[in-house]
């Protein structure tokens, strides 16, 4: 192989894929340093997370959040709707999203997840108080515009 051909040579390196039990560690580990405050190897990881599983809902939650820390709301908007996609079943992702909704004025969409979360709720899909709490706050927030 001449010089010249070596130089355009690029090999194709195949894209790692990573079971869910994996990933799932993985995002233990952004959490862990999230938790901590090194905010920047939670991106990192959070980011190599979605690349490798787009439909990781936790993920994109977890990005959302350090986005809303920096200030950086359409990116966490993004993000979040992002995660809401992903599962629509998840109560924590819609209430994410909820709040994003509600910083950008979309009172409309932010009700009516509103109003689909309270049926959740209602429904006994949940009994945690923090999801709870959350839900409160975000409906507070809402009824206060």
């Amino acid at each position: 192989m001449s010089e010249s051909s070596a130089d355009n040579f690029a090999p194709t390196v195949p894209k790692r894929t990573y079971s869910s039990e994996e990933v799932a560690h993985i995002y233990e580990l952004a959490r862990f340093w999230l938790e901590n405050g090194d905010n920047t190897r939670a991106d990192l990881l959070l980011r190599g997370i979605v690349e490798v599983s787009p439909d990781f809902s936790p993920g994109w939650l977890g990005l959302a959040y350090l986005a809303l820390q920096s200030n950086q709301i359409e990116s966490g908007a993004n993000c979040a709707k992002r995660a809401y996609n992903a599962d629509p079943n998840s109560i924590e992702a819609q209430l994410f999203y909820v709040s994003f909704l509600i910083i950008q004025g979309d009172f409309g969409t932010a009700g009516t997840l509103l109003g689909e979360v309270q049926e959740k709720i209602d429904g006994g899909q949940t009994s945690s108080q923090n999801v709870i709490r959350f839900y409160r706050m975000q409906l507070a927030r809402y009824e206060a515009r």
